[in-house]
């Protein structure tokens, strides 16, 4: 989970406890004012504004995040165009001749829930039907 810098004076953290949010992958949240949440958004400073309206931000939303992927039936390079979804966007990982069996691309405007944690022939796009199977992360925004 992305680590965020805020003024504790302005921000809490809220745990969510229900096991609703933690079977959605939402375990925390910060509630602060727009001004602090604009300002963490941005890397900068805090602007001085009357607003104190709430704002949630959610450590997991969709961000330009990079896609790795790593063979995992085989601890060898695929010669196969690998493309799949994460939601709405189109990862295109491409082969990987490097022989490490990892490969990191990206980044997409995706967000850590939305991708699948593994790819295989069931769910990968192209309709390969090659045996390989690979496990997906999703790194925090950049």
């Amino acid at each position: 989970m992305e680590s965020l810098i805020f003024n504790q004076k302005k921000c809490q953290s809220i745990v969510i406890k229900t096991m609703a949010a933690i079977a959605a992958g939402v375990g925390l949240m910060m509630v602060c004012s727009s001004s602090v949440a604009a300002a963490m958004m941005m890397g900068g400073e805090e602007e001085t504004s009357a607003d104190t309206t709430p704002t949630v931000v959610d450590p997991d939303r969709a961000c330009p995040r990079n896609v790795t992927v790593v063979r995992t039936d085989n601890p060898v390079n695929w010669g196969m165009d690998l493309q799949f979804k994460c939601g709405d966007e189109t990862i295109a990982v491409g082969n990987d001749l490097s022989g490490t069996a990892t490969k990191t691309v990206g980044p997409y405007n995706v967000n850590k829930t939305s991708c699948p944690v593994m790819v295989n022939k069931s769910n990968w796009l192209g309709g390969h039907t090659h045996p390989d199977t690979f496990d997906v992360s999703v790194g925090d925004c950049e």
